[in-house]
């Protein structure tokens, strides 16, 4: 009999935690949207992806939104920035691009072979693979580590090195970021946005 009353309790427990999880998750979107602060609405296929700076929807070209650009598989970020693989067999590694023609920022040189980020319409949080970059191109020697941490501010086009996956997160809290602090890879993100069935 006490056994039947444990395993009752413990699915009644079980049942609440997940009521408490969803909930979580429901009022952490809310929050999100709430403190979108500079005015983008989402507009893409996947709420997450694509910031756009309200009231320029309709001057954005559709390219902009492109899940394949020629041969390359592309990610909207936040107008007008977006990620562009590297490869164009898969989406591995990938490099930042500005679509429009304006000033070319110098984060684009340091922002390739980024293997997984993490982004909100504010801040990019991006790994580097320096193995990869130096292998790609064609550096047999470096003083860098194995991996680089950026924290990429889409408003002033400014970006800022670390070393340390730890440091890169406390910096990006001080800022205000509030999308997810864990970097999914760009594989991932390919088809979270993308909404494609591999091979497609």
């Amino acid at each position: 009999m006490m056994s039947v009353i444990f395993a009752v309790l413990s699915i009644i427990e079980v049942t609440k935690r997940g009521a408490n999880k969803v909930k979580q998750v429901s009022e952490w979107f809310k929050e999100k949207t709430e403190n979108n602060i500079y005015g983008h609405d989402y507009s893409s296929d996947n709420q997450y992806y694509a910031f756009i700076p309200e009231g320029n929807n309709d001057s954005i070209s559709p390219a902009f939104y492109d899940k394949r650009d020629y041969e390359n598989y592309c990610i909207p970020l936040v107008y007008p920035y977006r990620f562009n693989s590297e490869n164009n067999m898969v989406m591995t590694y990938t490099s930042l691009e500005k679509i429009n023609a304006g000033k070319k920022d110098s984060c684009l040189n340091q922002l390739r072979y980024i293997s997984s980020f993490t982004f909100d319409d504010k801040l990019l949080l991006a790994k580097r693979d320096n193995n990869e970059m130096m292998r790609m191109d064609g550096n047999k020697k470096s003083d860098l580590p194995d991996f680089t941490y950026f924290i990429f501010d889409f408003a002033t086009g400014k970006c800022e090195a670390f070393m340390n996956e730890n440091r890169m997160n406390e910096e990006a809290e001080k800022r205000g970021f509030i999308g997810q602090k864990y970097m999914d890879s760009a594989y991932t993100h390919y088809w979270n946005y993308s909404g494609a069935e591999e091979g497609d």
